[in-house]
Protein backbone atom coordinates (compact mmCIF):
# COMPACT_ATOMS: atom_id res chain seq x y z
CA UNK A 1 0.00 0.00 0.00
CA UNK A 2 2.75 2.40 0.91
CA UNK A 3 4.55 1.60 -2.30
CA UNK A 4 1.38 2.14 -4.30
CA UNK A 5 0.73 5.47 -2.57
CA UNK A 6 4.20 6.69 -3.29
CA UNK A 7 3.99 5.51 -6.85
CA UNK A 8 0.68 7.24 -7.32
CA UNK A 9 1.96 10.54 -6.00
CA UNK A 10 5.16 10.52 -8.01
CA UNK A 11 3.45 9.30 -11.11
CA UNK A 12 0.75 11.92 -11.00
CA UNK A 13 3.05 14.85 -10.27
CA UNK A 14 6.21 13.80 -12.08
CA UNK A 15 5.92 16.55 -14.68
CA UNK A 16 5.62 19.59 -12.36
CA UNK A 17 8.06 18.19 -9.80
CA UNK A 18 10.73 17.57 -12.42
CA UNK A 19 10.29 21.05 -13.86
CA UNK A 20 10.69 22.67 -10.45
CA UNK A 21 13.71 20.49 -9.67
CA UNK A 22 15.40 21.39 -12.97
CA UNK A 23 14.79 25.10 -12.37
CA UNK A 24 16.28 24.89 -8.88
CA UNK A 25 19.34 23.04 -10.13
CA UNK A 26 19.92 25.53 -12.94
CA UNK A 27 19.42 28.45 -10.55
CA UNK A 28 22.11 27.31 -8.14
CA UNK A 29 24.56 25.90 -10.64
CA UNK A 30 27.70 28.10 -10.86
CA UNK A 31 28.09 29.83 -14.18
CA UNK A 32 30.69 28.22 -16.40
CA UNK A 33 33.34 30.82 -17.28
CA UNK A 34 34.05 31.37 -20.95
CA UNK A 35 37.40 30.04 -22.14
CA UNK A 36 37.98 33.48 -23.71
CA UNK A 37 38.26 34.94 -20.20
CA UNK A 38 41.49 33.10 -19.52
CA UNK A 39 45.07 33.97 -20.30
CA UNK A 40 45.73 35.32 -23.76
CA UNK A 41 48.18 33.86 -26.25
CA UNK A 42 47.38 30.25 -25.45
CA UNK A 43 47.93 27.49 -28.01
CA UNK A 44 46.23 24.39 -26.54
CA UNK A 45 47.19 22.13 -29.44
CA UNK A 46 50.72 23.43 -29.93
CA UNK A 47 52.13 21.22 -27.17
CA UNK A 48 51.65 18.30 -29.54
CA UNK A 49 53.67 20.01 -32.24
CA UNK A 50 57.41 20.04 -32.73
CA UNK A 51 58.56 23.32 -31.19
CA UNK A 52 62.10 23.11 -32.56
CA UNK A 53 61.41 22.83 -36.25
CA UNK A 54 62.32 25.69 -38.54
CA UNK A 55 59.67 26.65 -41.02
CA UNK A 56 59.72 28.93 -44.02
CA UNK A 57 56.61 29.01 -46.14
CA UNK A 58 55.48 25.55 -45.00
CA UNK A 59 52.08 24.17 -44.04
CA UNK A 60 51.04 25.01 -40.49
CA UNK A 61 49.48 22.32 -38.33
CA UNK A 62 45.86 22.79 -37.19
CA UNK A 63 45.61 24.91 -34.06
CA UNK A 64 49.15 26.27 -34.31
CA UNK A 65 47.99 29.90 -34.50
CA UNK A 66 44.48 29.94 -32.97
CA UNK A 67 44.11 33.73 -33.31
CA UNK A 68 44.66 33.64 -37.09
CA UNK A 69 41.69 35.02 -39.04
CA UNK A 70 40.83 34.72 -42.73
CA UNK A 71 39.10 37.88 -43.99
CA UNK A 72 37.07 36.95 -47.06
CA UNK A 73 35.30 39.09 -49.65
CA UNK A 74 32.03 38.20 -51.37
CA UNK A 75 32.45 37.99 -55.12
CA UNK A 76 29.93 38.86 -57.82
CA UNK A 77 28.93 35.18 -57.92
CA UNK A 78 27.93 35.18 -54.26
CA UNK A 79 30.73 33.04 -52.87
CA UNK A 80 33.57 34.17 -50.60
CA UNK A 81 37.30 34.13 -51.29
CA UNK A 82 40.23 34.82 -48.99
CA UNK A 83 41.62 38.32 -49.31
CA UNK A 84 43.59 39.26 -46.15
CA UNK A 85 44.55 38.02 -42.73
CA UNK A 86 43.82 39.28 -39.24
CA UNK A 87 44.31 38.49 -35.56
CA UNK A 88 41.68 37.85 -32.89
CA UNK A 89 42.35 40.12 -29.89
CA UNK A 90 39.18 39.43 -27.86
CA UNK A 91 36.02 37.37 -28.17
CA UNK A 92 34.48 39.91 -30.57
CA UNK A 93 37.30 42.05 -32.01
CA UNK A 94 39.79 41.40 -34.82
CA UNK A 95 42.71 43.63 -35.83
CA UNK A 96 43.98 43.85 -39.41
CA UNK A 97 45.46 46.30 -41.92
CA UNK A 98 43.28 49.22 -42.99
CA UNK A 99 44.07 48.84 -46.70
CA UNK A 100 42.48 45.37 -46.60
CA UNK A 101 39.04 46.74 -45.71
CA UNK A 102 38.12 49.24 -48.40
CA UNK A 103 34.77 47.70 -49.35
CA UNK A 104 31.38 48.00 -47.58
CA UNK A 105 31.25 45.92 -44.41
CA UNK A 106 28.35 43.83 -45.76
CA UNK A 107 30.69 42.20 -48.27
CA UNK A 108 33.09 40.72 -45.71
CA UNK A 109 33.08 37.45 -43.83
CA UNK A 110 35.62 36.33 -41.23
CA UNK A 111 36.55 32.69 -40.67
CA UNK A 112 38.29 31.67 -37.43
CA UNK A 113 39.64 28.35 -36.21
CA UNK A 114 40.32 26.99 -39.68
CA UNK A 115 43.52 25.61 -41.14
CA UNK A 116 42.14 25.31 -44.66
CA UNK A 117 40.13 28.10 -46.27
CA UNK A 118 38.55 25.96 -49.00
CA UNK A 119 37.41 23.29 -46.55
CA UNK A 120 37.33 24.96 -43.12
CA UNK A 121 35.99 21.93 -41.27
CA UNK A 122 33.66 21.59 -38.26
CA UNK A 123 35.95 23.52 -35.88
CA UNK A 124 35.79 26.72 -37.93
CA UNK A 125 33.60 29.62 -36.85
CA UNK A 126 32.10 32.07 -39.34
CA UNK A 127 31.30 35.66 -38.43
CA UNK A 128 30.21 38.79 -40.26
CA UNK A 129 31.09 42.42 -39.63
CA UNK A 130 29.04 44.34 -37.10
CA UNK A 131 31.23 47.43 -37.12
CA UNK A 132 34.33 48.43 -39.03
CA UNK A 133 36.73 50.93 -37.43
CA UNK A 134 39.61 52.23 -39.54
CA UNK A 135 42.19 54.69 -38.32
CA UNK A 136 41.17 58.20 -39.25
CA UNK A 137 44.56 59.18 -40.68
CA UNK A 138 45.48 56.36 -43.06
CA UNK A 139 47.81 57.78 -45.71
CA UNK A 140 49.64 55.86 -48.42
CA UNK A 141 53.01 57.40 -49.27
CA UNK A 142 54.63 54.36 -50.88
CA UNK A 143 54.95 56.04 -54.27
CA UNK A 144 56.91 58.92 -52.73
CA UNK A 145 59.42 56.75 -50.85
CA UNK A 146 57.30 56.55 -47.75
CA UNK A 147 55.10 53.98 -46.05
CA UNK A 148 51.39 53.42 -45.35
CA UNK A 149 50.82 55.60 -42.32
CA UNK A 150 48.36 54.37 -39.65
CA UNK A 151 47.53 51.26 -41.69
CA UNK A 152 45.39 49.64 -38.99
CA UNK A 153 41.72 48.69 -38.67
CA UNK A 154 39.47 46.93 -36.17
CA UNK A 155 36.55 44.64 -36.97
CA UNK A 156 33.77 44.06 -34.46
CA UNK A 157 32.27 40.64 -35.05
CA UNK A 158 28.56 40.07 -35.54
CA UNK A 159 28.60 37.83 -32.46
CA UNK A 160 31.34 36.76 -30.03
CA UNK A 161 33.36 33.68 -30.85
CA UNK A 162 33.40 30.58 -28.67
CA UNK A 163 36.98 30.00 -27.62
CA UNK A 164 38.13 26.44 -28.26
CA UNK A 165 41.40 24.64 -28.90
CA UNK A 166 41.32 26.18 -32.38
CA UNK A 167 40.15 29.70 -31.46
CA UNK A 168 41.99 31.79 -28.86
CA UNK A 169 42.64 35.55 -28.46
CA UNK A 170 46.14 36.90 -28.92
CA UNK A 171 48.17 38.91 -26.43
CA UNK A 172 48.77 42.56 -27.31
CA UNK A 173 51.98 44.14 -26.00
CA UNK A 174 51.87 47.36 -24.03
CA UNK A 175 54.72 49.79 -23.39
CA UNK A 176 56.20 47.58 -20.67
CA UNK A 177 56.96 44.66 -22.97
CA UNK A 178 60.55 44.63 -24.24
CA UNK A 179 60.73 43.17 -27.74
CA UNK A 180 64.28 42.03 -27.04
CA UNK A 181 62.91 39.55 -24.49
CA UNK A 182 60.80 37.78 -27.14
CA UNK A 183 62.13 34.91 -29.24
CA UNK A 184 61.01 32.54 -32.00
CA UNK A 185 59.03 34.94 -34.18
CA UNK A 186 56.72 33.65 -36.91
CA UNK A 187 54.42 35.03 -39.57
CA UNK A 188 51.37 33.18 -40.85
CA UNK A 189 48.81 33.57 -43.59
CA UNK A 190 47.19 32.25 -46.74
CA UNK A 191 49.11 34.56 -49.06
CA UNK A 192 50.24 33.63 -52.53
CA UNK A 193 53.13 31.15 -52.51
CA UNK A 194 53.82 31.40 -56.24
CA UNK A 195 54.05 34.93 -57.71
CA UNK A 196 53.56 33.47 -61.20
CA UNK A 197 49.87 32.66 -60.58
CA UNK A 198 46.92 34.15 -58.74
CA UNK A 199 46.04 31.14 -56.59
CA UNK A 200 46.14 31.27 -52.84
CA UNK A 201 47.10 28.14 -50.87
CA UNK A 202 44.36 26.17 -49.20
CA UNK A 203 46.44 25.36 -46.08
CA UNK A 204 47.69 28.04 -43.70
CA UNK A 205 51.37 28.84 -44.25
CA UNK A 206 53.91 29.83 -41.59
CA UNK A 207 57.47 31.07 -41.64
CA UNK A 208 60.10 31.90 -39.06
CA UNK A 209 61.39 35.47 -39.25
CA UNK A 210 64.03 37.72 -37.73
CA UNK A 211 63.39 41.29 -36.67
CA UNK A 212 65.50 44.03 -38.18
CA UNK A 213 66.31 47.33 -36.49
CA UNK A 214 64.29 50.10 -38.08
CA UNK A 215 67.47 51.91 -39.10
CA UNK A 216 68.70 48.89 -41.06
CA UNK A 217 65.28 48.41 -42.60
CA UNK A 218 65.17 52.03 -43.75
CA UNK A 219 68.53 51.59 -45.47
CA UNK A 220 67.40 48.45 -47.27
CA UNK A 221 64.25 50.19 -48.47
CA UNK A 222 66.00 53.52 -49.03
CA UNK A 223 63.20 55.39 -47.29
CA UNK A 224 62.50 56.60 -43.74
CA UNK A 225 60.24 54.44 -41.60
CA UNK A 226 58.37 55.84 -38.56
CA UNK A 227 58.13 54.26 -35.12
CA UNK A 228 54.74 52.78 -36.00
CA UNK A 229 56.48 50.26 -38.29
CA UNK A 230 58.27 47.00 -37.53
CA UNK A 231 60.50 45.16 -40.00
CA UNK A 232 61.14 41.45 -40.30
CA UNK A 233 62.27 38.99 -42.95
CA UNK A 234 62.34 35.24 -43.17
CA UNK A 235 65.43 33.30 -42.30
CA UNK A 236 67.74 32.35 -45.12
CA UNK A 237 66.15 29.85 -47.46
CA UNK A 238 62.55 30.78 -46.67
CA UNK A 239 59.93 32.30 -48.87
CA UNK A 240 58.56 35.80 -48.38
CA UNK A 241 55.28 37.57 -47.79
CA UNK A 242 53.01 38.12 -50.74
CA UNK A 243 49.51 39.17 -51.75
CA UNK A 244 46.96 37.73 -49.36
CA UNK A 245 49.26 37.90 -46.34
CA UNK A 246 48.35 41.54 -45.63
CA UNK A 247 46.81 42.11 -42.22
CA UNK A 248 48.17 38.81 -40.94
CA UNK A 249 49.95 38.61 -37.59
CA UNK A 250 53.59 38.41 -36.63
CA UNK A 251 53.88 36.58 -33.32
CA UNK A 252 56.81 36.01 -30.95
CA UNK A 253 57.25 33.66 -28.01
CA UNK A 254 57.98 34.87 -24.51
CA UNK A 255 61.48 33.73 -23.55
CA UNK A 256 60.43 31.56 -20.60
CA UNK A 257 56.92 30.65 -21.66
CA UNK A 258 55.11 28.83 -24.45
CA UNK A 259 52.71 31.70 -25.03
CA UNK A 260 52.97 34.23 -27.80
CA UNK A 261 52.56 37.97 -28.28
CA UNK A 262 51.17 39.35 -31.54
CA UNK A 263 53.44 42.32 -32.19
CA UNK A 264 52.04 43.57 -35.47
CA UNK A 265 50.06 42.99 -38.65
CA UNK A 266 51.54 42.95 -42.14
CA UNK A 267 51.24 46.26 -44.00
CA UNK A 268 53.40 45.99 -47.13
CA UNK A 269 56.43 44.24 -48.58
CA UNK A 270 58.51 43.69 -51.72
CA UNK A 271 56.78 43.49 -55.06
CA UNK A 272 58.97 40.49 -55.89
CA UNK A 273 57.40 38.02 -53.48
CA UNK A 274 60.04 35.88 -51.84
CA UNK A 275 62.80 38.49 -52.00
CA UNK A 276 64.66 37.39 -48.91
CA UNK A 277 66.85 40.49 -48.77
CA UNK A 278 63.90 42.88 -48.71
CA UNK A 279 62.12 42.86 -45.34
CA UNK A 280 58.38 43.01 -44.85
CA UNK A 281 56.94 46.01 -43.02
CA UNK A 282 54.39 45.58 -40.23
CA UNK A 283 52.18 47.93 -38.23
CA UNK A 284 53.22 47.84 -34.57
CA UNK A 285 50.34 46.91 -32.27
CA UNK A 286 52.40 48.09 -29.33
CA UNK A 287 52.47 51.56 -30.90
CA UNK A 288 48.68 51.54 -31.45
CA UNK A 289 47.68 49.76 -28.24
CA UNK A 290 46.11 52.85 -26.66
CA UNK A 291 44.13 53.52 -29.85
CA UNK A 292 42.93 49.91 -29.92
CA UNK A 293 41.82 50.04 -26.30
CA UNK A 294 40.06 53.36 -26.87
CA UNK A 295 38.14 52.05 -29.89
CA UNK A 296 37.19 48.67 -28.46
CA UNK A 297 36.54 49.83 -24.88
CA UNK A 298 38.19 46.59 -23.80
CA UNK A 299 39.76 46.84 -20.35
CA UNK A 300 41.35 43.40 -20.42
CA UNK A 301 43.66 43.93 -23.39
CA UNK A 302 47.19 43.20 -22.23
CA UNK A 303 46.41 43.79 -18.56
CA UNK A 304 48.47 42.01 -15.89
CA UNK A 305 45.86 39.27 -15.44
CA UNK A 306 46.17 38.39 -19.13
CA UNK A 307 49.94 38.47 -19.42
CA UNK A 308 51.62 35.22 -20.42
CA UNK A 309 53.06 33.15 -17.63
CA UNK A 310 56.60 34.23 -16.67
CA UNK A 311 56.26 37.32 -18.86
CA UNK A 312 59.08 39.80 -18.27
CA UNK A 313 57.56 43.24 -18.62
CA UNK A 314 59.65 45.16 -16.13
CA UNK A 315 62.28 47.67 -17.13
CA UNK A 316 65.34 46.09 -18.75
CA UNK A 317 68.12 45.17 -16.37
CA UNK A 318 71.18 47.40 -16.32
CA UNK A 319 73.93 46.08 -18.53
CA UNK A 320 77.08 44.98 -16.76
CA UNK A 321 80.46 44.22 -18.32
CA UNK A 322 81.03 40.50 -18.81
CA UNK A 323 83.39 38.82 -16.34
CA UNK A 324 86.76 37.64 -17.53
CA UNK A 325 86.11 34.00 -16.66
CA UNK A 326 83.15 31.74 -17.17
CA UNK A 327 81.52 30.25 -14.02
CA UNK A 328 82.94 26.81 -13.36
CA UNK A 329 79.80 25.24 -11.95
CA UNK A 330 76.68 27.27 -12.75
CA UNK A 331 73.50 26.44 -10.93
CA UNK A 332 71.32 23.89 -12.69
CA UNK A 333 68.37 26.26 -12.93
CA UNK A 334 70.55 28.69 -14.88
CA UNK A 335 71.27 26.23 -17.68
CA UNK A 336 70.12 27.44 -21.11
CA UNK A 337 66.83 25.98 -22.34
CA UNK A 338 66.99 23.05 -24.73
CA UNK A 339 66.27 25.16 -27.81
CA UNK A 340 69.29 27.36 -27.03
CA UNK A 341 71.82 24.54 -26.67
CA UNK A 342 74.12 23.71 -29.60
CA UNK A 343 73.12 20.07 -29.77
CA UNK A 344 72.78 17.64 -32.63
CA UNK A 345 69.36 19.10 -33.37
CA UNK A 346 71.16 21.88 -35.20
CA UNK A 347 73.13 19.61 -37.50
CA UNK A 348 71.34 21.16 -40.48
CA UNK A 349 73.14 24.46 -39.91
CA UNK A 350 75.84 24.85 -42.53
CA UNK A 351 79.35 25.73 -41.30
CA UNK A 352 80.08 29.41 -41.34
CA UNK A 353 76.43 30.40 -41.37
CA UNK A 354 76.61 31.92 -37.93
CA UNK A 355 79.57 33.56 -36.14
CA UNK A 356 81.20 31.73 -33.23
CA UNK A 357 79.15 31.90 -30.02
CA UNK A 358 80.01 34.72 -27.68
CA UNK A 359 79.22 34.86 -24.00
CA UNK A 360 77.44 37.74 -22.41
CA UNK A 361 75.93 38.26 -18.98
CA UNK A 362 72.31 38.50 -18.00
CA UNK A 363 70.89 39.41 -14.61
CA UNK A 364 68.45 36.68 -13.44
CA UNK A 365 65.81 37.21 -10.77
CA UNK A 366 68.08 35.78 -8.04
CA UNK A 367 70.86 37.99 -6.67
CA UNK A 368 74.54 37.45 -7.30
CA UNK A 369 74.07 34.99 -10.14
CA UNK A 370 74.93 35.09 -13.82
CA UNK A 371 73.26 33.30 -16.71
CA UNK A 372 75.33 32.31 -19.70
CA UNK A 373 74.02 31.52 -23.17
CA UNK A 374 75.50 31.67 -26.66
CA UNK A 375 74.61 34.59 -28.89
CA UNK A 376 74.22 33.42 -32.46
CA UNK A 377 72.67 36.46 -34.13
CA UNK A 378 74.92 37.98 -36.82
CA UNK A 379 76.66 41.23 -35.92
CA UNK A 380 75.31 43.14 -38.89
CA UNK A 381 73.81 42.96 -42.31
CA UNK A 382 75.74 42.98 -45.54
CA UNK A 383 75.32 45.94 -47.89
CA UNK A 384 72.68 45.33 -50.54
CA UNK A 385 71.69 47.79 -53.22
CA UNK A 386 68.15 47.36 -54.51
CA UNK A 387 65.66 49.75 -55.98
CA UNK A 388 62.67 49.35 -53.67
CA UNK A 389 59.43 48.13 -55.17
CA UNK A 390 56.39 47.72 -53.02
CA UNK A 391 52.89 46.36 -53.08
CA UNK A 392 49.90 46.58 -50.89
CA UNK A 393 46.69 44.60 -51.10
CA UNK A 394 43.67 46.28 -52.66
CA UNK A 395 41.45 43.26 -53.10
CA UNK A 396 43.77 41.46 -55.53
CA UNK A 397 42.97 39.21 -57.28
CA UNK A 398 39.27 39.81 -56.64
CA UNK A 399 37.78 42.50 -58.84
CA UNK A 400 34.08 42.78 -58.05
Amino acid sequence: MAAEAIGGVTGGRSGPLLSVLVLLVLRWMPAQPSSCDGICGRRPLAVRHNQLRLVGGTNALPGTWPWQVSIQLRTRWGDYMHMCGGALISSHWVVSAAHCLGKPKERYKLVLGCNRVLRPGPDAQHRFVKRLVKHGHVHNTLKTRGTILNDIALVELSEPVACTDYVQPACLPDSRVALSALTDCYISGWGNTNPQNDRYPDILQEGKVDFLPRRNCSKLWNRPLPAMNLCARLERGGTGTCQGDSGGPIQCREERSERYWVLGVLSWGPLACGATRQPSVFISLQYFRDWIQQQTKEEDLSTPVRLPVFARVSTPARRTPPPTTKPSRPASWLSPPMWARPTALYSWISPGRFPPPQWRSWSPPRPKTTRWYPRTRPHGWSRHTHRPMSWFHLGYPLQP
